[in-house]
């Protein structure tokens, strides 16, 4: 491929980048490379010519393990973003598409939302996901793991290495996500509160603006 853009991000191999947050919609195109994203939806493999779409207030996480990583991040619609969640793409022609971005990065935020389905993610061992769905569903860590025969101090620590938080703070970021959908669709402050799980309103939105930099009332307005 030919020069880079001069805003593409490079990372060294063995580089981590820890859970963060972006509030706006965006794809990250992977030229060189490539990393491990991973998160509440799981863990992908991302390799150069992959292109990752996250949604608005997506949190994630990268380790790059293959080696140095260049990557170019081009703005998404935030409503059909949000749609589609996150998603990594492969086989999309990055030449076109890097034409495109350069001379109307917002038809090339809306091609790629039009692209195909996406991968699928990582499988992870065995136990996990059913571990996972129990503590998602509002059960207690220790319960969760002995349901999955394995020690809660295993399951936290498992939980983590593959999903970047440990089970509390993802049962969070679902709750997190489910209030800001609510939000979003026009929900009241206090009903997307009681929807998402917490306890009141003001735990509901401290939690928000703790995590996201945002009020509840702020968020429609990202």
């Amino acid at each position: 491929m030919g020069g880079h853009p001069a805003d593409t991000a490079q990372f060294d191999a063995g580089q981590s980048l820890p859970m963060h947050r972006h509030a706006q919609a965006y794809a990250a195109l992977i030229l060189e490379g490539g990393y491990d994203e991973f998160g509440l939806d799981g863990r992908y493999a991302c390799a150069a010519g992959d292109v990752v779409l996250h949604p608005r207030f997506h949190a994630h996480g990268n380790h790059f393990s293959q080696g140095r990583a260049d990557v170019l991040d081009i703005p998404l619609p935030g409503d059909a973003a949000d749609q589609r969640g996150l998603v990594v793409l492969a086989g999309v022609d990055l030449e076109v598409l890097l034409h495109l971005a350069r001379t109307d990065p917002k038809a090339a935020g809306h091609a790629l939302i039009e692209e195909s389905t996406g991968r699928e993610a990582l499988e992870p061992p065995g136990w996990l996901d059913s571990f996972l769905s129990r503590v998602l569903a509002g059960r207690s860590v220790a319960w969760s793991a002995a349901q999955a025969q394995v020690s809660p101090e295993h399951a936290s620590r498992t939980c983590k290495d593959w999903y970047g938080l440990p089970p509390l703070a993802l049962r969070r970021e679902a709750r997190i996500r489910e209030a800001i959908r609510a939000l979003r669709s026009g929900v009241p402050i206090c009903e997307a509160a009681d929807i998402a799980g917490f306890s009141d309103q003001p735990h509901f939105t401290r939690v928000l603006r703790a995590q996201t930099g945002f009020t509840p009332s702020r968020i429609c307005c990202v």
